[in-house]
């Protein structure tokens, strides 16, 4: 699906990023960026963790290095998917445009993406500094269950740029794994090999405090 709404001409250097508390990461998260790469052949997709979200009611369920750590695990075999921590540097509450700010000082020829599912976009305009954001970025939004992904669905914000894609259909949440963790459900077939280890070894998402489900 190509539902572009005041595209530019791309540059040849193309980086995304992809925001989110991956608490814990699973493999749609991997799915999701790996079909971005395809669909508009990316040089790189970074995972951006958070620290807690703006948008959230609660913290994450683990410590920001436990999440980073667990990301590096699940990245390891795509090397054009990799980590980075620019938020552990900024001072809560950190919002989108002011990542992208120091993104795009970091990759001044670069088109920089912003990842984003479809079920966000309804708010899109209400995000810190909206106008400000989409003179940085390029919304890559990807299809989520229940939503529709077209051109008439995309928000009319100043200078915004989109490009979207049909990614992988994934319908589950990182709040419902945390609460399978909690009753020691199988897991084995939606979080990564390496990542469920490392979960399992650091007993994480056993406590009643890891295992909030609201995401």
């Amino acid at each position: 699906m190509d539902c572009r709404k005041h595209a530019s001409a791309l540059p040849s250097h193309k980086i995304a990023y992809f925001g989110g508390t991956f608490d814990p990461v699973h493999h749609g998260h991997l799915a999701v960026a790996r079909d971005a790469l395809q669909h508009l052949n990316l040089d790189h997709v970074y995972f951006l963790p958070a620290q807690r979200s703006p948008h959230k009611h609660h913290a994450p369920a683990v410590s920001f290095n436990r999440r980073v750590e667990m990301l590096e695990l699940a990245l390891e075999p795509f090397p054009k998917l990799s980590v980075n921590t620019l938020e552990s540097s900024l001072e809560p509450p950190v919002y989108t445009v002011q990542i992208a700010n120091r993104l795009a000082l970091e990759h001044p020829d670069a088109e920089l993406f912003w990842m984003m599912g479809a079920d966000q976009l309804p708010r899109l305009g209400e995000w810190h500094r909206i106008d400000e954001l989409a003179r940085r970025v390029t919304f890559l939004v990807f299809s989520r269950p229940g939503y529709v992904l077209e051109a008439d669905a995309l928000p009319d914000l100043p200078g915004a740029r989109y490009a979207c894609f049909t990614g992988a259909d994934y319908d589950v949440s990182s709040s419902q794994i945390r609460a399978t963790l909690h009753r020691a459900g199988n897991c084995s077939q939606i979080i990564p090999e390496k990542v469920l280890a490392y979960i399992r070894k650091h007993h994480l998402y056993s406590h009643p405090h890891q295992s909030n489900i609201d995401t």
